[in-house]
């Protein structure tokens, strides 16, 4: 994939192509800016490579960085890395295992949330050494794979296979270009002479087997569409709804399953999609992403259009783009089972004036002596509330606790002829997690008939 290159006076600016490296896996590669709010430069760039010492954390605070950043610790002899991680809080292993003081946590709290639902206190530190947290000893592996950010998300994904399922579902879908913005042929997803139909607007209300699941020969699935309440007959199914969805409309699941679900534990985030007109106060200040540590939200990040032939978006400064926060909600005076209703009540219970003048006064507080002007600059704003975002894998749930096994194992085995394939069951929701686990699943299925 090719994404364009910043123009204008922004020329030469180092911008990434998603909204997430520059947190922490590619922000010596993105021209990233820390913003503390109090301080007498209260911008500080490369605050790892030569920033550290513009901060106003105390030296002690500072000294700790650059140690986390150079150790690595592996697991105790005779213990698996993994197991070993699992069973406690990424809080615990920063705090008791490498002696480090409480604000390295709190550093990486919204890191995480932004990932994985909640902060450093509730997520097994299993998900540090998952996500090449420092202070973990990693066993070699090739670089990261580069995130890549599609024109309409991931849509475009999504649009490349069903062309490839049916293959006149876009309209003349051969190029690249083409299977992203051609209009979708919707008449011909669910005819009968299809390998594979879509049936759109069918929401499954019901799923459960044709007698007990040990000997049943067929699922029944009840759905609702039109109006009607509708049912078809399938040797198995493979459920890919969230969870949160899957225990409420799969009425003869197990014991074993239902108990293995309450364990799973979902928490909300908000994505703040800010349309400018133009972000000449963000080149006057030379950064691309930006962190600060308090008030709204805790980062930003503006990124590279993919090129898409006649359909690139033109990218310098003078030219509008679309700003986007990532806003977790962690709530770490509460049990981890807890943090998520919390967030979730709080997130969709604030009025969208309440959101938008917090922004505006944000942004105003970091971008005004650069130039930036909200009634000028700003077009629009987008609030995109996701209250099951992500699931939030508490110690125990990748690999069990107390000789009990990991929820999430519970669940993957399925039972009878129906089978369970979501990004919950890696523990890790992304669009790349679904894939593989609805694979799996499938294969599953097709084993189980």
């Amino acid at each position: 994939f090719q994404y364009a290159e910043p123009g204008g006076s922004a020329a030469g600016m180092r911008i990434a192509f998603d909204n997430y490296g520059y947190l922490h896996w590619s922000h010596d590669s993105v021209d990233v800016g820390h913003f503390f709010r109090d301080a007498g430069t209260p911008w500080v760039k490369d605050l790892w490579q030569s920033g550290l010492a513009s901060t106003p954390w105390s030296e002690d605070v500072q000294r700790a960085f650059k140690r986390l950043r150079q150790i690595e610790v592996g697991a105790p002899e005779g213990r698996d890395t993994g197991p070993w991680l699992d069973s406690m809080t990424l809080k615990s292993y920063y705090e008791e295992v490498l002696g480090m003081p409480a604000e390295v946590a709190a550093y990486y709290d919204p890191i995480m949330a932004s990932i994985i639902g909640l902060g450093c206190d509730a997520i097994s530190a299993y998900w540090g050494y998952y996500f090449d947290f420092p202070g973990f000893k990693q066993p070699e592996h090739n670089d990261a794979p580069v995130l890549h950010s599609f024109p309409g998300g991931n849509t475009g994904l999504i649009r490349h296979i069903v062309n490839y399922l049916i293959d006149d579902s876009i309209e003349n879908g051969n190029s690249f270009e083409e299977i992203l913005v051609n209009p979708i042929r919707f008449d011909s997803l669910d005819r009968s002479s299809n390998r594979v139909r879509i049936r759109l607007n069918a929401t499954a209300i019901d799923v459960s087997h044709a007698g007990a699941a040990e000997n049943a020969d067929h699922v029944n699935v009840t759905y609702y569409e039109g109006g009607q309440v509708r049912k078809v007959r399938a040797k198995s199914v493979v459920v890919s709804i969230g969870g949160w969805v899957a225990r409420n409309i799969v009425s003869d699941m197990p014991e074993s399953i239902v108990d293995a679900y309450s364990q799973f534990y979902h928490s909300p985030i908000l994505v703040v999609n800010v349309a400018l007109r133009n972000w000449r106060f963000l080149d006057k200040l030379g950064i691309a992403a930006g962190r600060w540590f308090d008030g709204f939200g805790n980062f930003f990040a503006i990124r590279r259009p993919m090129v898409v032939g006649s359909h690139t978006e033109p990218f310098d400064p003078d030219k509008p783009t679309v700003m986007t926060f990532y806003v977790p909600f962690i709530n770490p005076d509460y049990p981890p089972e807890l943090q998520g209703l919390v967030g979730r009540a709080e997130l969709l219970s604030k009025s969208y004036a309440d959101y938008e003048s917090e922004i505006i006064e944000q942004m105003t507080r970091m971008f005004a002596a650069h130039g930036f002007d909200a009634e000028r600059d700003i077009a629009g704003i987008v609030l995109n509330r996701w209250g099951h975002a992500y699931i939030s894998p508490q110690p125990g749930f990748h690999f069990g606790r107390d000789g009990s096994p990991a929820p999430k194992e519970v669940v993957r085995r399925g039972f009878g002829r129906i089978r369970f394939g979501h990004s919950e069951l890696t523990g890790y929701m992304s669009h790349t997690r679904a894939l593989e686990d609805g694979a799996r699943a499938a294969r599953d299925a097709i084993e189980s008939i």
